[in-house]
């Protein structure tokens, strides 16, 4: 099944790709831009990595499979495409493809930043955290990137999986520092400071993250325990309610039963 942290990636993945790819070409020159931001000749599968890509967010990934392939079949170097089937297969589980389409989609483009972050978010989801992190920093190098705050998203993630927590708050600082409205990074950043012991801190990053997008189980409780740190009872019963009316069944609702009664 597939993770929480790694279905927000691929979402965000998804939905970015769509704009690194209709303004990124193949390498030129000596610098670290490539033809990134220059107007591109359409290829003939670009219709197909697009179509592709539809179907795979309307959560149709037989049909996504079926154009991705007809594509390479009228365009077997189109990058696009086979950055969007690495995205397909690793959304399906299946390593060894993913890391084929996306090696292609470097190979073809190795200054595209999109792709770089793609195939970073991979090798984190690996556990190949050095080869990650580098893949990371080659696509914040690109000075034309106009999503870095993508980058250093996955980036601060991953540290963060890595157990390098420090890396992780200097990456997800920078990323909100250019987009305050990373509801993965404001939600990371949160339990960063809850575990310092920095409730307040964590408190601020929580409330920033419910007004971008609804409490689910898992951040209702991580609220919860921020009250109840803070010594907050009306806090940790009204998360309790919640709780108990959105997510009856849920193992966050009963440690919250549990935690209520302490």
């Amino acid at each position: 099944m597939i993770s929480a942290l790694l279905r927000s990636l691929l979402i965000a993945a998804i939905a970015l790709l769509a704009v690194g790819c209709a303004t990124t070409g193949g390498m030129s020159g000596d610098d670290d831009t490539g033809d990134l931001g220059e107007v591109q000749e359409k290829r003939p599968g670009d219709i197909y990595a697009q179509l592709g890509q539809q179907y795979m967010t309307d959560g149709q990934p037989a049909v996504a499979l079926r154009k991705l392939k007809r594509g390479l079949t009228l365009d077997p170097d189109n990058p696009q495409i086979h950055a969007v089937m690495g995205l397909l297969y690793q959304r399906l589980g299946e390593t060894g493809p993913a890391r084929s389409h996306f090696s292609e989609a470097i190979s073809l483009e190795p200054r595209n930043p999109y792709y770089r972050n793609l195939w970073g978010s991979f090798l984190c989801q690996q556990r190949d955290f050095a080869e990650a992190d580098e893949q990371f920093r080659l696509a914040l190098k690109n000075p034309l990137y106009n999503k870095p705050w993508s980058a250093n998203t996955n980036a601060g993630l991953c540290a963060y999986q890595s157990g390098d927590v420090e890396k992780a708050e200097t990456y997800l600082r920078q990323a909100l520092s250019i987009n305050p409205a990373i509801p993965q990074a404001l939600l990371k950043m949160s339990r960063i400071n809850f575990d310092r012991g920095d409730f307040v801190g964590a408190k601020r990053y929580l409330e920033r993250y419910r007004s971008l997008v609804p409490h689910n189980a898992e951040t209702l409780l991580l609220g919860l325990r921020i009250e109840h740190q803070m010594g907050s009872r009306d806090g940790m019963e009204r998360y309790l309610a919640v709780l108990r009316h959105r997510f009856p069944d849920a193992p966050e609702t009963r440690l919250a039963e549990q935690l209520s009664r302490q």
